[in-house]
């Protein structure tokens, strides 16, 4: 995808499209949040012309959000102060959430989020 921000808004939509095709439209709101929060990230902190989205649904029914990107830079939840306007972006992905993390790659680095679904849904 190409790195600006109205790419938030289009990976929102395909995270979307892709918790409804399987049945996990419990997950849309908080998986459309983390998304935004992911992607503003690289418009905001990196170089990059582009980056990679992929959503996943393991056997178990976790959803894997990943946001690759070329740049080193591992990003780190930082603890703003009351009044700051902005650094909140990955304390929401922590909270929003099962877990997530950030992985080195030969080109760069995946950030990821997993969701759990709150119910059973079929494979």
């Amino acid at each position: 995808m190409v790195c600006r921000p109205s790419a938030a808004r289009q990976a929102r939509r395909l995270v979307s499209a892709a918790l409804g095709a399987w049945g996990m439209a419990e997950l849309c709101a908080d998986a459309q949040q983390i998304v935004s929060e992911l992607v503003a990230n690289v418009v905001t902190h990196t170089n990059c012309a582009t980056f990679r989205l992929e959503v996943r649904r393991g056997t178990s029914g976790v959803v894997r959000v990943e946001v690759g990107d070329r740049s080193r830079v591992i990003p780190e939840p930082q603890r703003p102060g009351a009044c700051s306007e902005s650094g909140r972006g990955l304390l929401m992905v922590e909270a929003l959430s099962f877990r997530w993390g950030c992985e080195q790659r030969r080109r760069g680095k995946v950030v990821w989020a997993e969701l759990m679904p709150t119910r059973e849904t079929s494979p």
